[in-house]
């Protein structure tokens, strides 16, 4: 099993959350935030080493990574949506691992991340979970793997379309709910009812 230090988190933050009105990462959550909310599962699990990457114009949510003590890394080219901050994470990174998750998973728990995270081994280029039949994130990939990634993204594919060919292992792990993204308010006050909060 590898060490926490040999993995880097990046939390994908740079959409423009048009159908939710508001910045997803920053919506109160349980008293903190959806950003800190995610991290600290990631810190539970022992993941140390978290970045966010967001848009360059998103100065509350840089402010909120500096407070947690998160690095913000800047995506360029937010327009490219999610493959555009795959990019920036595959260039930040230093470890031999990275995990990749969306911003937008407040429910993910640290139990389901330190299972993936003790099944990296040197045989596999991406570990993902699968529940209910679907892969879901966060994916974890071996950073000397990746240069078919980066050619799938510039042919016009996707994170999707590399995991679809890669040297990958499936790990059945979690539950539904805590797969759940949010999208729109009524997903928010969804994932707010299955954490027990109620309204904020």
């Amino acid at each position: 099993m590898l060490s926490s230090n040999e993995i880097e988190v990046y939390l994908l933050a740079s959409g423009f959350s048009e159908r939710m009105g508001a910045s997803k990462p920053m919506l109160p959550f349980g008293g903190t935030t959806v950003l800190c909310r995610l991290g600290q599962s990631f810190q539970e699990a022992g993941l140390e080493k978290i970045r966010v990457i967001g848009r360059p114009d998103d100065h509350e949510l840089a402010r909120e990574s500096f407070l947690l003590g998160y690095r913000y890394i800047i995506n360029l080219e937010p327009e490219r949506g999610m493959s555009g901050s795959v990019l920036e994470a595959l260039d930040d990174c230093r470890s031999p691992w990275l995990a990749l998750c969306p911003c937008d998973m407040p429910l993910l728990t640290s139990e389901t991340i330190g299972k993936l995270a003790q099944s990296l081994d040197d045989f596999h280029d991406a570990i993902q979970p699968v529940c209910a039949g679907r892969p879901r994130h966060p994916v974890f990939l071996r950073l000397g793997a990746t240069l078919p990634l980066r050619s799938t993204i510039a042919s016009g594919g996707t994170l999707r379309d590399f995991l679809r060919t890669a040297g990958r292992r499936i790990i059945e792990t979690g539950s539904p709910d805590e797969y759940l993204d949010m999208d729109t308010p009524e997903d928010y006050e969804r994932l707010l009812a299955l954490a027990g909060f109620g309204n904020n």
